[in-house]
């Protein structure tokens, strides 16, 4: 391959991988200039206008403006270090966000994984994920934005020993602060795990109380902790699904 060389507007665009039309539009727009075959007048592309046109496609591919890349080499050495110090912070920021994105989605696939383990171990010993939780109501801004940014911070609390009387709360990371602490995590308490069905049509009926009345039947019970972790549809019927945690006082 040399500055000889002459390749057609297929061949360009199979070695870039670029589309014809994006060429096309790019020569209109003027940010690379070509020769015409003198005697079918077709483009023709050279070893220069290959090096700019893969040029074209990595600054396109970071987001940078055609009309700023209008004679992108006559760019002087200020402004196109501008131009990419720009194009590197939004592009820092689009990852922030896809990284965002790839972190709730993992929490999906993670939820739903967890409800078949529930569905398949109706109650199962184990240690708690939640470190505290706090109430919560929504005209709180702060953490009504937590509760957005995270809905699977939503907990129900509840207290076996006194009514089931359900509270809204937060689960908060330990350092978080706030007067209204609903349930802070220990050591040595165990608790027993397992899946609720909260019917959202039938005026949110769940299983908490026949599933903890089962469990009483062995231990004497605490503190419960249901955590939301998805809605979707089963059996024609809306559900949220929720991992509830039941202390097990011995």
């Amino acid at each position: 391959m040399n500055k000889e060389d002459k390749y057609t507007i297929g061949e360009i665009s199979e070695i870039l991988n670029i589309p014809k039309a994006t060429i096309r539009y790019w020569e209109k727009e003027k940010l690379i200039k070509l020769s015409k075959n003198k005697h079918n007048n077709y483009r023709e592309f050279n070893l220069f206008n290959l090096i700019d046109l893969s040029d074209l496609k990595f600054f396109r591919t970071i987001n940078i403006p055609v009309k700023k890349l209008i004679n992108f080499r006559k760019i002087t050495l200020n402004n196109f270090s501008k131009l990419i110090d720009d194009a590197s912070k939004k592009n820092d920021e689009k990852l922030r966000k896809y990284k965002n994105i790839e972190k709730k989605l993992e929490g999906k696939k993670k939820n739903i994984n967890e409800i078949s383990k529930l569905k398949q171990n109706k109650y199962i010993y184990e240690d708690i994920d939640i470190e505290k939780v706090v109430k919560f109501e929504y005209y709180e801004t702060k953490k009504t934005c937590r509760y957005i940014e995270n809905i699977n911070s939503y907990i129900k609390f509840q207290d076996s020993r006194n009514s089931f009387k359900e509270i809204r709360g937060l689960s908060v990371e330990k350092e978080f602060e706030d007067k209204n602490i609903l349930w802070e995590k220990e050591k040595n308490i165990k608790f027993i795990s397992f899946l609720v069905k909260e019917y959202v049509d039938l005026n949110y009926k769940n299983n908490i109380k026949k599933d903890v009345k089962e469990i009483q039947k062995k231990y004497k019970t605490g503190v419960i902790l249901s955590k939301f972790l998805i809605s979707a549809v089963e059996d024609d019927k809306l559900i949220d699904f929720f991992k509830a945690y039941v202390e097990i006082i011995e």
